[in-house]
């Protein structure tokens, strides 16, 4: 009934509320031409639970329609008026140590799902690691999870994480130290900026997947301290 009242009389510029007491009761407030409603709201709830001890809780604010304003003439505020202060240190003290590639392979014939086994990414991984020396001496393991499967290496300088969904997705995580983010050109001659070492383990992966098999996803990130959101080779320009 009260959303219903609402509705009704928005047109005059009324706002509302709805405080819960007690997560039993609801009680709904409305004001005319009040600007500073939802500061006033908070208080009458705070208030209302430090006189009883009865819990409350705001579930809703509705503001009314916004007037139109004759002759509106809004502030444009230049780059240079904000303090870039914060931003500016973050970006001077963040300091990549590493580098994270996801990615999604999706074999998308369902013919070809048919093939696959459930080792399939465990034997793929043994091969990457008999062919990689930064993961020569490392961990690994494996175990079945309902229809898929979960291949794992681990050592000091990184992992990979192999998820099979028992379908047709892959998703894998990997993560190394240090940085080889470069600019690669691909067969269309289409240029791209990539962790060509992570790269080159989903080469692997694409070479032995079925061929109906695409790289859905592809998310890069550095990884390290303060705040970091780039790599090093974003930052060549940056004096420190």
């Amino acid at each position: 009934i009260f959303a219903r009242c609402i509705r009704h009389i928005s047109e005059h510029l009324i706002r509302s509320g709805t405080v819960v007491l007690d997560k039993s009761a609801a009680v709904g407030v409305v004001v005319s031409a009040n600007d500073s409603f939802p500061r006033k709201l908070v208080a009458v709830a705070e208030n209302v639970e430090k006189k009883t001890g009865v819990s409350t809780e705001i579930d809703k604010i509705r503001s009314g329609p916004v007037p139109f304003q004759d002759g509106y003439d809004p502030n444009i505020h230049s780059r240079s008026e904000y303090a870039p202060l914060d931003a500016v240190e973050q970006y001077v003290n963040q300091i990549p140590l590493a580098s994270q590639s996801i990615y999604q392979l999706e074999v998308r014939n369902d013919d070809e799902i048919k093939t696959l086994s459930r080792t399939f990414a465990k034997e793929v991984l043994d091969s990457i690691i008999e062919e990689s020396k930064r993961f020569a001496s490392s961990q690994d393991a494996y175990f079945e999870a309902g229809d898929g499967s979960v291949a794992v290496v681990s050592s000091s300088s990184g992992h990979i994480f192999i998820t099979w969904n028992g379908a047709g997705l892959f998703t894998i995580n990997i993560l190394t130290d240090g940085e080889q983010y470069k600019k690669v050109v691909d067969d269309d001659l289409w240029s791209d900026m990539v962790l060509v070492e992570h790269k080159a383990v989903i080469d692997v992966f694409m070479s032995k997947l079925p061929a109906s098999t695409v790289i859905a996803v592809r998310e890069q990130m550095p990884r390290g301290v303060n705040r970091v959101v780039n790599f090093k080779s974003d930052m060549s320009g940056t004096l420190r």
